[in-house]
């Protein structure tokens, strides 16, 4: 196995690889949220016709807009992390995340290294692996 790593302007995308196949990746997103940046009139009116069409996304999108203001903008986030299911329990997932740390702590060292995640089996090899605590839990469904 072997991992390719890309970067662009604010994010690092690590791919890992076995025979020129993907079996897994993880994205690290190095940018500053800004607000204004997510508003324009095309975001807004797409927003308002999916509330229309189902109003539930309302509720979401405070959620969304409020962990957006809570967000220190001295924050990396782990946006995206998979391994195939075949390839699970190898010790693949601690080699991409082994990758993002070292990234992190070369570059980046005044931020702290964050994930938003619903997976439950993620969140254990987070706790396990890398003694990650849970800082927020929001109830999305009743």
């Amino acid at each position: 196995m072997y991992c390719k790593i890309f970067k662009d302007k604010f994010q690092f995308i690590i791919v890992a690889e076995i025979n020129n196949t993907v079996i897994g990746f993880i994205v690290l997103s190095c940018n500053e949220v800004k607000l204004l940046h997510l508003l324009s009139i095309k975001n807004i009116s797409i927003c308002l016709l999916n509330i229309i069409k189902d109003p539930s996304i309302l509720i979401n999108l405070i959620i969304l807009y409020v962990k957006l203001l809570k967000r220190d903008s001295k924050t990396n986030e782990i946006l995206h992390f998979a391994v195939v299911k075949n390839f699970q329990n190898l010790g693949i997932g601690k080699k991409l995340i082994a990758k993002v740390l070292e990234i992190h702590k070369s570059n980046y060292i005044d931020r702290k290294l964050i994930t938003i995640t619903t997976n439950s089996k993620l969140i254990k090899f987070y706790q396990i692996y890398y003694k990650a605590s849970i800082i927020e839990k929001i109830n999305l469904i009743k």
